[in-house]
């Protein structure tokens, strides 16, 4: 009998196994460990992301979702995927998230944010965040960021306002490059207007009678109603008090940067010695016409009447060419001596309206933080790729498949020819008895 006509079977096979179990149980082991490796830390890190949906509810300010435009300060969803947030959630988190490599995450642009609004009583928007699992050394790491992520996006709206310059019409008050009093007391001015504007779109958002408590740097409860801020701000800047000061510094003629007016003082002298050469020409000609015989009386009074203004403005001019000269021969010590009482005064008002600054500022922190929160819908899980229990149930039908594969390798033609052998040997002693059989007949 020939190889080729025995066969392997099932129950072979199952032999061969129970012949060779730890070889196929190792096999198995072993691929399946490779399998789950891979898919794990392979297959899953490049397609896996964690993902975390929570609800944003901000105060329904008319500027938008948490935003009260404080400057270029703008709340966008968006503004926590950048390196500064995510290095915070890091600090936040200590040695938990010491390996999480912020730095990668926001150069790679890793982080999705989807975001949802809706307008209501409050400003709600729905938000999604997702980062690759390839940032995470585990994946209790990856969830816990992601939350922490999540429950900080709450506290970086009020964040946004703690930070946020509220001063910026001071700082152009105090700015080296202003060089006319006219130009302080209007960034004055709109700075109070800018108070005033901010404080309107709280009672816009809530109403007059709405109160805020906040605490003062001295650790006292202050709580007032919405009107009584706004009136107080007010109160400090007024019309009456700009205009009073608008009409000191034209009586006065105040000098704020003295090499500033002597540079520009030299251009005015000159636009004057124009305006006063033209004057003079055109009372020659009201002369010429005066002299003439003819002029009729009414004319006369015409001319002596446009006379007697162009002398007005001619004599306007130069008292103010006088002006000019005695100005620039100021010594810096003169001048600040003139201007100190004035100085003093525009301080005294630029100080009280940084106090109703700083009282605003901890106004609107403290309305954004009172009705700032943040709800998780789902929390953080991983989603893509191939679950851990899959690759695992995977890893052992290839393990087995391949545990298999070898000992047929290694076994099936030694088996075959044992069997060969058998069958050939139970043919053998089948012909034997047949002989027997026969010899006895004949007899």
């Amino acid at each position: 009998m020939n190889q080729e006509d025995v066969g392997i079977t099932f129950k072979d096979l199952l032999k061969m196994i129970k012949k060779r179990i730890w070889i196929v149980l190792a096999v198995t082991l072993a691929v399946t460990i490779a399998v789950t490796c891979f898919v794990q830390f392979g297959y899953n890190a490049s397609r896996r992301s964690y993902t975390v949906t929570y609800t944003l509810t901000t105060p329904a300010l008319s500027s938008g979702i948490a935003s009260l435009y404080i400057g270029d300060t703008q709340y966008k969803a968006e503004d926590f995927v950048g390196e500064e947030v995510l290095g915070q959630v890091k600090a936040a988190g200590g040695e938990a998230f010491a390996s999480v490599d912020v730095a990668a995450i926001a150069k790679d642009g890793a982080v999705t944010v989807a975001q949802s609004s809706s307008q209501s009583e409050k400003n709600t928007a729905e938000i999604t965040i997702s980062i690759p699992d390839t940032y995470f050394s585990s994946s209790q790491q990856a969830e816990d960021f992601i939350g922490a992520l999540a429950e900080y996006t709450g506290t970086y709206a009020v964040d946004l306002l703690k930070d946020a310059n509220f001063g910026v019409h001071i700082e152009g008050y105090q700015n080296s490059r202003v060089h006319t009093y006219e130009q302080k007391i209007d960034f004055l001015s709109e700075q109070q207007a800018e108070i005033l504007r901010l404080y309107d779109v709280l009672i816009a958002a809530e109403n007059e009678y709405f109160v805020v408590t906040y605490t003062n740097e001295n650790e006292e409860k202050v709580s007032e109603m919405l009107q009584m801020y706004r009136f107080d701000a007010e109160s400090v800047f007024g019309e009456s008090a700009q205009e009073a000061l608008l009409e000191e510094l034209e009586a006065c003629g105040y000098i704020l940067d003295l090499d500033y007016y002597r540079r520009e003082a030299d251009n005015r002298l000159s636009m004057l010695d124009g305006m006063i050469e033209n004057i003079d020409s055109r009372l020659e000609q009201l002369n010429t016409l005066l002299s003439g015989s003819e002029t009729d009386e009414q004319l006369k009074a015409a001319i002596a009447e446009a006379s007697a203004f162009l002398y007005m403005q001619k004599a306007d001019c130069l008292a103010e060419q006088a002006e000019i000269n005695t100005n620039k021969a100021l010594s810096e010590e003169q001048n600040a001596e003139n201007n100190k009482k004035f100085d003093e005064k525009l301080d005294s008002y630029k100080a009280q309206l940084q106090k109703q600054t700083d009282i605003l500022q901890a106004v609107c922190v403290q309305y954004m933080a009172d009705g700032t929160s943040v709800s998780v819908k789902n929390p953080a899980s991983a989603s893509g790729g191939v679950s851990v229990v899959l690759a695992v149930v995977g890893g052992l039908v290839i393990g087995l498949f391949c545990a298999v594969v070898l000992v047929y390798l290694l076994d099936a033609k030694k088996y075959r020819a044992e069997k060969e052998a058998a069958l050939s040997a139970e043919g053998d002693g089948d012909a034997a008895d047949f002989g027997a059989e026969d010899q006895n007949d004949a007899k």
